[in-house]
């Protein structure tokens, strides 16, 4: 399960609204899951718990992603000393994306992975030949190339 800044905020405010749930993303905008509010501790899915002094740490560090793992927050990143690289993930509005020793593998100050992804594969649709994935990413657009070209297919 991970939070981010977006998730920890909407549970927050989900609290000062004296709600006893609330509806929030812990796969990074996949899908939707609910968080029991009860007085000072948020449930989750596997019963893990989380209090509101752990969950201003995303709000602190609103450029990382973290782990829910044994009632505690772990941020995701990790230093790889066969590269020497230092990787972190990053959350974004919609999709996350990677951050290699401070370098993003997606435009992410002026839109979003999923918008960056739209964008690139406008201008080359349509697609019809076949996409060489060079693992360069997190594989959006290689996912969104994949499914035009499918679309493409049925249609003609």
């Amino acid at each position: 399960m991970i939070i981010t800044s977006y998730s920890a905020k909407d549970l927050l405010e989900a609290k000062k609204k004296d709600l006893e749930e609330a509806e929030i993303s812990l796969d990074l905008n996949i899908s939707k899951s609910k968080i029991k509010i009860n007085n000072d501790s948020f449930i989750f899915p596997d019963n893990e718990k989380l209090d509101e002094t752990q969950l201003k740490k995303p709000i602190k560090d609103d450029k990382s992603c973290f782990l829910v793992k044994d009632n505690s927050l772990l941020k995701i990143q990790l230093f790889s000393d066969e590269t020497n690289k230092f990787y972190k993930l990053v959350p974004t509005i919609d999709a996350p994306t990677i951050e290699i020793s401070g370098i993003r593998m997606h435009v992410t100050k002026i839109m979003t992975p999923m918008e960056d992804t739209k964008r690139k594969i406008e201008a080359i649709s349509p697609i019809k030949g076949i996409v060489l994935d060079t693992c360069m990413g997190l594989g959006y657009t290689a996912i969104a190339a994949s499914r035009t070209r499918m679309f493409w297919k049925l249609q003609n």
